[in-house]
This record gives C-alpha cells, sequence and structure tokens, in this order.
C-alpha cells in the first residue's frame, strides 16, 4: 500500500512476490540503504514516487506488462546509472527521473505515448531520443524535458507525425534538434525558451508551425519556413532577440498576432505575394526593421502592427488594402510611407499624422494600382474580376427592368474604365517617346512625325531603329505581362479609345484577350 516502507534506511534489498500487481504511491520512499529489488512480472504500475529519494539504488529493470511510471517514481535516487524501461510502458510520469544526477543515459521504448512534465530535469543526461509514438507532453510551467542542464541534442524519431505542444519548453541547453522528414505539424510552445538554439532545420514535410513555437529563442539567428506552410501563427518568433533573417515561403497567407514581437535584430523582411492579412503587434517592437515590402495580396493591416518599429523608413502600402487598424504604425518615427491616391492608406497616413509618397493612383473600380503610367497589381485575380463583370453585364442585358439603371451604371463605369487605360496608355507612350529622343539626341516631334496615328511602342523603336541602328526588344501594347517580382503591363492607347454602345461590345472576348493577355 501507500508509503509501505517509507524511510526504512536499513532496509538493502527486497523480492516483491508474483501476487502483486501495483507498487503504490510512496511505498519504498526514502529508503536510502535499498540497493537491489527485483519486480515481478505481475507488476502492471508503479505509482508516484515509489522508489523516490533510494540514494543507494543503482540499477533497475522495469518488467513487461507494466504501462505506467508514476510522476517522482524514481525522482532523487541519485546514485541510478542505469534503467530498463519495456516497450509496454505507455506513459511516463512528471520529473520521474527528476535528481537523477547520476544518469547518462534513459532509452525511451517506442510505445510511450505521454511523457510527464521535467522528466530528466537535474540528471546527466546529453542527448535524447523521443519515440515517435509521443503524442503528449504534460508541462508544469514549461515542458517535458525541461530542467536537464546538460541536455544539449534533441532527436525526434523517424515516423512522428506531430511534435507535441511543450515538448522542449524550457529546455535552455539545447542547441541541436532533429526533426524527421515524417512530422507535418509542430505543436504550441514545442521550442519556447530554448535559448541555446542558434538554427534549426525544418523538413519540407511541415505544413503547420503552431502558437508560440519559438518564443523567447533569444539565440536563434536565421530559419527557413518551408514551402506548405500556410500559416505564421501567433507568437512564433515572440521576442526572438537574436533574429537576423528569416524566409517566409509563398504559401503563406497570414501572418498572426505577435507574430515577430520583439525580434529586435530583424532588420529587413519580404512577406511573399499571398499573405492577404498582418496580425495585431505582428512586427511590434523591430527597432532594427528598416524596411518591408507588403504584397498587393494584403488587404488588412491590424492594430499596433508596426508599434515601435522607430527605423522603419520605407514601406509601400498597396491601394488595396482596404483596413489599417488604429495604431498600426505607431511610434514609427523616421516612416515615410509610400501610399497611392484615392487609398485607405493614404486617408490613414493623413488622418494620424504620417509623413507619406503618393506614388501612383489606385482604381477602386478595377482594383488597379497605377504607376507611371504601368498598372503594377494586374495578376490571376484581375481575370477574374473581368469575368464577373462580364457575367453582370450579360445578366443585365435580359432584364428591362434594370436596363436603365443598374445597367447603365455599369455601362458608365465599363467607359470610364476605358477611358482611364487611354489617358494612361496616352501618358506612357509620350513618357516613352520622349526618353527616346533623349537617347537619340533627336526632338520629339521628329519621332512622332514618321508615326502612324495607332502606333504601338514596337513602331516608336522601329522609327527610333531608323534614325540610328539599333533595336530594342520592348513588350507590344495593349497589355503585355513580364515576370518581375509583381506583374506588370504595359497599354497602348490605340487599343482603348473605342467606346461601347452594347453590353456584348461593353467586354467581348478579344477585350478580354487584350486585357490579360491570357
Amino acid at each position: 500500500g501507500d508509503s509501505a516502507f517509507t524511510g526504512c534506511t536499513s532496509l538493502t534489498s527486497i523480492t516483491i512476490p508474483n501476487s502483486v500487481t501495483s507498487i503504490e504511491q510512496g511505498a519504498f520512499y526514502n529508503c536510502t540503504g535499498l540497493t537491489n529489488i527485483t519486480i515481478p512480472a505481475s507488476i502492471t504500475s508503479i505509482e508516484s514516487y515509489v522508489f523516490e529519494s533510494c540514494t543507494s539504488l543503482t540499477s533497475i529493470t522495469i518488467p513487461n506488462g507494466v504501462t505506467s511510471i508514476g510522476g517522482g517514481a524514481f525522482s532523487d535516487c541519485t546514485s541510478l546509472t542505469n534503467i530498463t524501461i519495456p516497450g509496454s510502458v505507455t506513459s511516463i510520469g512528471g520529473a520521474a527521473f527528476k535528481n537523477c544526477k547520476s544518469l547518462e543515459e534513459l532509452i525511451i521504448p517506442e510505445g510511450v505515448r505521454e511523457l510527464g512534465a521535467s522528466i530528466i530535469a537535474d540528471t546527466c543526461i546529453e542527448k535524447i531520443k523521443i519515440p515517435s509514438t509521443v503524442t503528449i507532453a504534460d508541462r508544469d510551467n514549461f515542458g517535458a524535458l525541461y530542467g536537464d542542464d546538460v541536455l544539449t541534442e534533441v532527436e525526434f524519431a523517424e515516423g512522428m507525425t506531430r511534435i507535441p505542444q511543450y515538448m522542449c519548453s524550457g529546455a535552455n541547453t539545447v542547441k541541436k534538434i532533429v526533426i524527421p522528414s515524417t512530422v507535418t505539424s509542430i505543436g504550441d510552445n514545442a521550442f519556447d525558451r530554448c535559448t541555446s538554439l542558434t538554427n534549426i532545420t525544418i523538413p519540407d514535410s511541415v505544413t503547420s508551425i503552431e502558437s508560440n513555437v519559438f518564443k523567447f529563442c533569444e539565440n536563434l539567428t536565421s530559419i527557413i519556413i518551408p514551402n506548405g506552410v500556410t500559416s505564421i501563427e501567433q507568437g512564433a518568433f515572440y521576442y526572438c532577440t537574436g533574429l537576423t533573417n528569416i524566409t517566409i515561403p509563398g504559401s503563406v497567407t497570414s501572418i498572426g498576432d505577435s507574430a515577430f514581437t520583439g525580434c529586435t535584430s530583424l532588420t529587413s523582411i519580404t512577406i511573399p505575394n499571398g499573405v492577404t492579412s498582418i496580425g495585431y503587434s505582428a512586427f511590434e517592437g523591430c527597432t532594427s526593421l528598416t524596411n518591408i515590402t507588403i504584397p498587393d495580396s494584403v488587404t488588412s493591416i491590424e492594430g499596433y502592427a508596426f508599434d515601435s518599429c522607430k527605423n522603419l523608413k520605407d514601406i509601400t502600402i498597396p491601394g488595396n488594402v482596404t483596413s489599417i487598424e488604429k495604431y498600426a504604425f505607431f511610434g514609427c518615427d523616421s516612416l515615410v510611407a509610400n501610399v497611392y491616391n484615392n487609398s485607405t492608406g493614404l486617408t490613414y497616413c493623413k488622418d494620424y499624422n504620417i509623413d507619406y509618397k503618393i506614388v501612383g493612383t489606385y482604381d477602386e473600380f478595377s482594383d488597379i494600382q497605377i504607376e507611371n503610367g504601368t498598372c503594377t497589381n494586374i495578376d490571376e485575380s484581375t481575370e477574374l474580376k473581368v469575368n464577373q463583370l462580364k457575367e453582370e453585364l450579360q445578366e443585365l442585358k435580359g432584364d428591362s427592368q434594370v436596363k436603365n439603371s443598374q445597367y447603365a451604371k455599369k455601362l458608365a463605369n465599363a467607359n470610364a474604365l476605358v477611358e482611364k487605360y487611354r489617358k494612361t496608355a496616352e501618358t506612357a507612350a509620350n513618357r516613352y517617346i520622349e526618353s527616346k529622343a533623349k537617347q537619340l539626341g533627336v526632338s520629339i516631334t521628329e519621332i512622332k512625325n514618321k508615326l502612324d496615328e495607332n502606333y504601338t511602342f514596337d513602331d516608336v523603336d522601329k522609327i527610333c531603329e531608323q534614325l540610328r541602328s539599333y533595336k530594342m526588344n520592348i513588350n507590344k501594347l495593349p497589355f503585355n505581362f513580364t515576370k518581375n517580382n509583381i506583374s506588370r503591363v504595359a497599354m497602348n492607347e490605340s487599343k482603348q479609345t473605342k467606346r461601347f454602345e452594347n453590353p456584348d461590345d461593353v467586354l467581348d472576348e478579344n477585350f478580354v484577350n487584350d486585357i490579360l493577355n491570357s
């Protein structure tokens, strides 16, 4: 029963009969003279603190059939150098081997599903392998491997699919973590406060990195997040103060709250196209951050996202950002934001007295940004918008009740968009001719006089080639994609001058193809 032989300090050995099936809590607690014990095969469980403070016990074999080892079962067995755990064991309780100062190796067999907190605290174990069957790592402030001051390497066995939450939380001496290619997710706080960890390789199989995984890993300097991960969750790199470089793949669509808060060594970061939201305090306190690229896919920037990024000087807020919450750029004293006319970014900067520079115009109807005569954010989503508009117009065509209202409005909007394209194209063409004239040392008129009314950029090049024997390979208008980080498109005024009189002409197939070059 409980505490049956507690404090029997003169007891040196004991044989337990086969009729016994369990050893109850504290049964041999503080039997400081006990050096040898035989546990029969009939035993199925070793309860909590059974052999605690048996300071003379050097070796023990747990028989096959035992399914659980209770919390603190062998804690403070300071002379224990060898213990054999059978494959029948499925759980090992918290602090099970705590302060076993002579224990240098612990083999945890496949089949163990649950590990308690601090199971090897204050031992001499430098390396440990976690079986693939472990799915639960309990915690008591910190994780299963917390408290071993000499532990430097943790290996997760091949076949594991998820690293349990809090697994290595607080294991502040661990320098190497080996993750197999079978792992697809890393649980909450799995490696938080691993303060000696400088780098880690995350296999391409991983698709989910959960909250606070690398929180307070202050010496982690660089990390590559594999392609396939779709979100960087809340606090994932919270106060990783040594982090200078991180690669975020194009598969990521969201950056969670406080994801990079306090990463004071991070100087720049590229957010991939595909991310749609930047979470609350995502980059708060990144005091070394000087520039950041926000892709056109982002539509919302939440509160305090860049709070106290005092050295942030350059950021472009895309025109299609529709929501910027209060204090998103609070304390960014060096910031001059690049914004677009008619955009939420411009309104935000005016409302919160942030210095800004207008770099172009945002067209809300067509959802395009225009810079220097070039559309900078046309991509696959534009094709969808154009097709949606075409479908809406076709539906309105047959509805006499709305023909004079909704249809008229749609038609007017479509013609307004085409007129904007025409003006933009005209400006782009004039700038192009002007630049060519300067290169050749001729007048603008000399080039224009040789051009037909419906000229393209290629025609300009041909004239320039005639004027001077050289040729440049310039994309034809009206619309032509190039691969240069963001898809870009140039426009030809001649193809955009016609106005539309009926629904079939508003966005016919040729016009859609012209726009999208698809």
